[in-house]
This record gives structure tokens, C-alpha cells and sequence, in this order.
């Protein structure tokens, strides 16, 4: 059964400490949850002091701090230190890590100029010269989370973020937990969430791809094709016509002539 809670948080400042809070003491004592295995913080927005990257670099210092017993390296503005909770960002069907695997950095060589990064007990090794496709992962958005599920989340919901602050977004996020829902927000962000149901229009063109394919292809082909079953199960004639397809319904003729008697 899951378990849910909403913190009040009036000011970003506010909801990252109360975040804070809950990683390091709160719900590692009362559910016994490993703060960086088990628990992970779903942001609506990268920019901000309750966002992405302010997260991120606030709860690698708390979580994982700098140490003389741990090699670092700062690469393209971030600093990557060995037990860094990361995020796979890109597909590497080499490697076979793929965008939103979540690992940690187990060694960073000096030496060698490498990163090893433990994903679930799947090691891989990467160059200096491909750290653009990690990134540290403390705090991700809630876009990122999409697929995965974790035991607990933690989401500052504030009015700073209004310009993502949607129903879908919101179910997403808490949907996202199995075991726990920590809510950090305050009353407004958190109706303007609930009551938001616009969801942007995607333009990306396949419909006029798909007919613009489907108008070169031959006849025989495009027959052949899964979307054109209904007009042949029908029996209804298929005509192309430069980039549409569509149905079209034989007619009789307006003004049929009578056969002559003889």
C-alpha cells in the first residue's frame, strides 16, 4: 500500500530544504530507505532554487560530499565524484546503457581518464571524452521518470513552476512511487496542478510523411499496407491522390438515360 504526504513549502528555498530534510534524515529513519538507491527526488523544472540543477548540486554535498578518500572530475561545468548517483541521458547500443538508466560512479581513474559507472551490477567503462552522456541524478525531472518507478519520490511542487504545472504532470510524478509520495508544495501550485488539463499539440509531421509515402508507392503496395484493410475489406474504391488518401464512394450517375423499347 502506498504511503502519501504533503509538506507545506511557501518559498524554492524552503521546499529544498525541507528536501533535503527528508533525503538525509527523515525517511531513511522512519521507512528505512537507502537515500540513494531507493529514494529519488522528480522535479517539474530544471531552472530555479527548487529545480534540476540547483538539487542536484545541493544533495551532492550533502549526500555524497567532497573527500580526499574520493577521486573527482569536473567536466562540461559539473563536478563527477566517485558514489555520484548519475543518469544515462542517451542511447549507447554499444555499451548497452540506455537514456534513463540509473547507475553509480564506482571509479574515476586519473590514469586512464576513465569513468566506471555500476548499473545494477552492469559495469561499464567510459572515456573522459564521453561524460556528456551522464548526468548527476539526485534530482531529475519528472519528464526523465517516465517508465521507471522507484520506492519512494520526493516532488517540490511550487508555483515557480507554473508553466509545467499540468494533471498529467502531476499523476505522472506520483504515480511514480511504490511504496511512498512526499509532496513539498504549497496549496496554490498544487490546484493550479490539478486543475490544469491542457495538454500541447505535437507537430511532428508523420501524418504527412506517412501520406506522402503512401502517395509515391505503388497500388500494389500501398493495398498490401495494414491501414488500407478496411477500404479493401469494404470493397470501397481507393484512390491517390497526390498527398491524401481517402475514400471514395462510387456515385451513380445524375441523370441515367432509359434503355429504348423497341
Amino acid at each position: 500500500m502506498k504511503t502519501s504526504f504533503r509538506f507545506p513549502a511557501q518559498t524554492p528555498e524552503q521546499a529544498a530544504d525541507w528536501i533535503e530534510i527528508f533525503l538525509l534524515i527523515r525517511i531513511p529513519k522512519k521507512f528505512d530507505l537507502d537515500p540513494h538507491e531507493d529514494i529519488q527526488v522528480l522535479v517539474p523544472m530544471y531552472r530555479g532554487a527548487a529545480g534540476v540543477d540547483a538539487l542536484n548540486l545541493r544533495l551532492q554535498g550533502a549526500l555524497n560530499p567532497k573527500s580526499i578518500h574520493k577521486n573527482e572530475k569536473k567536466m562540461y561545468n559539473t563536478i563527477f565524484r566517485e558514489g555520484d548517483k548519475i543518469m544515462q541521458i542517451r542511447n549507447d547500443y554499444e555499451k548497452k546503457v540506455f537514456n534513463g538508466d540509473i547507475g553509480r560512479i564506482e571509479e574515476i581513474s586519473k590514469r586512464e581518464q576513465t569513468f566506471l559507472i555500476n548499473y545494477e551490477g552492469n559495469k561499464i567503462t567510459y572515456n573522459w571524452s564521453e561524460a556528456d552522456q551522464f548526468v548527476l541524478a539526485y534530482a531529475i525531472s519528472i519528464h526523465k521518470s517516465q517508465g521507471s518507478e522507484f520506492p519512494a519520490v520526493v516532488i517540490p511542487i511550487l508555483t515557480e513552476h507554473y508553466m509545467m504545472l499540468q494533471r498529467n504532470l502531476l499523476y505522472t510524478a506520483v504515480t511514480r512511487a511504490k511504496q511512498l509520495c512526499v509532496l513539498v508544495s504549497n496549496k496554490r501550485a498544487l490546484q493550479i496542478a490539478v486543475s490544469t488539463e491542457t495538454v500541447s499539440k505535437r507537430f511532428t509531421g508523420l501524418r504527412w510523411r506517412l501520406e506522402d509515402l503512401i502517395g509515391k508507392a505503388p497500388q500494389k503496395l500501398v493495398k498490401d499496407l495494414p491501414i488500407m484493410q478496411d477500404f479493401i475489406a469494404n470493397k470501397d474504391q481507393i484512390e491517390l491522390n497526390g498527398l491524401s488518401l481517402k475514400k471514395v464512394k462510387k456515385s451513380e450517375p445524375k441523370n441515367p438515360r432509359k434503355p429504348r423499347t423497341k
